[in-house]
């Protein structure tokens, strides 16, 4: 069996935890976690590195007390504009890496986000040849709030420089590809595609999750946004344009943890709720809508390019919700492949674009569900990377 070492740095994501189960059924992964200071051993972080551990050999890497110096000196190189760039990781986790991590001993090498990459290329630099980066973020200098004096700024700057030596990209789909390679792709790096996916089969049965925790009649269609809280996605245009609805039957549900502002309060048709939902429950609240909403910023790749990357969507369309987004190119390559959804550019198309759902609903609803099995469903999505990791 092929041995798979992936590192991944700062906190486990489920896109990560399903990633490395996934990889566990058909090789040996060794999973190279480092626990930054600012993380505690609770919640999500804690129960998915508890359960990874039955599947996964974990080898895991905490702040040891002369890590606070090199914490304390890469915010200070923030401060003054000159980061170190090996202190954006913690200067002294390459050199106790080596001690745990023999390159020789793994067919492949997979890094998860640019401070990952940037932890094994700093512990072997020779490694990066059978490397394969899973890009979860397209991050670039021009976005808004990145310094080119930050950790941050010099990560980038890092993935950047390295991209045209590793091994294999991971990504969503070809347009965040395009995005992160600056619009030209390197022709001697392969790519994986992997959508932002979930585990399980389609969730048929409807819930009364949110009917029953906001005491809505059986009889209302939900409209549902949950996810972050704010304005980037615009969730006050959300809430106005909703509430202008002429129909009564459908009520907005806003869910997510934040500050809901004034405006996104006390509307006839659009209620709120910021109770936390457990990442295995989220399929109740998804399964209890009749519409999803998947509004992104538009302003550029990370949250424009989002098709294939949110896993909202990835959710609502696993139980046979269709949804509602801004318009792009993008968002059209999954349209044409299955109609699940509907496009709009401009918040007065809201109401059309869900009476259009309506009037064809089970045909959407089935186009859901057929969109989920091929591209959101873990289990066949992931189908590519196994096949591309099997073959060297």
């Amino acid at each position: 069996m092929k041995k798979i070492a992936i590192f991944h740095w700062g906190v486990m994501s489920v896109h990560s935890y399903y990633l490395a189960l996934q990889l566990a059924r058909h090789f040996h992964v060794d999973l190279f976690l480092y626990t930054p200071a600012y993380n505690n051993e609770h919640g999500i972080l804690y129960k998915l590195v508890h359960d990874l551990r039955q599947k996964v050999n974990v080898i895991e890497f905490k702040p040891e007390q002369k890590d606070l110096f090199a914490i304390r000196a890469s915010r200070l190189g923030t401060i003054i504009g000159r980061p170190l760039n090996n202190f954006c990781i913690n200067p002294f986790l390459p050199q106790r890496t080596r001690k745990l991590f023999f390159p020789g001993n793994y067919e492949h090498l997979i890094t998860i986000t640019q401070p990952s990459l940037f932890w094994l290329y700093q512990t072997d630099k020779h490694s990066l040849g059978k490397t394969i980066h899973y890009s979860l973020e397209v991050e670039k200098m021009s976005d808004p709030g990145i310094s080119a004096g930050s950790c941050k700024g010099a990560l980038i700057k890092q993935e950047q420089k390295l991209l045209p030596n590793i091994r294999a990209l991971l990504i969503q789909d070809r347009d965040r590809a395009v995005a992160l390679c600056n619009g030209t792709l390197h022709s001697n790096l392969s790519f994986v595609l992997l959508p932002v996916s979930v585990p399980g089969e389609t969730i048929i049965t409807r819930s009364v999750y949110l009917h029953e925790k906001l005491q809505l009649p059986a009889s209302k269609k939900i409209i549902l946004y949950y996810g972050a809280i704010y304005q980037e996605r615009k969730i006050d245009e959300l809430a106005k344009a909703a509430e202008k609805f002429n129909s009564d039957e459908y009520v907005l549900v806003l869910h997510g943890a934040g500050e809901f502002s004034k405006l996104s309060k006390g509307r006839n048709k659009v209620k709120t709720s910021n109770e936390m939902v457990p990442f295995e429950e989220l399929y109740k609240l998804c399964s209890s809508a009749t519409i999803g909403i998947a509004f992104y910023d538009q302003s550029w790749p990370n949250t424009q390019l989002t098709a294939f990357s949110s896993e909202k969507i990835a959710r609502y369309l696993q139980c046979g919700v269709p949804f509602i987004a801004f318009k792009n190119d993008n968002y059209q390559g999954l349209q044409s492949a299955f109609k699940c959804c509907e496009l709009i550019e401009k918040f007065e198309e809201l109401e059309h674009a869900v009476e259009k759902i309506m009037a064809d609903y089970e045909r959407y609803r089935s186009a859901a569900f057929a969109a989920y099995e091929k591209y959101f469903r873990i289990e066949n999505s992931i189908r590519p990377l196994i096949d591309f990791l099997k073959s060297i």
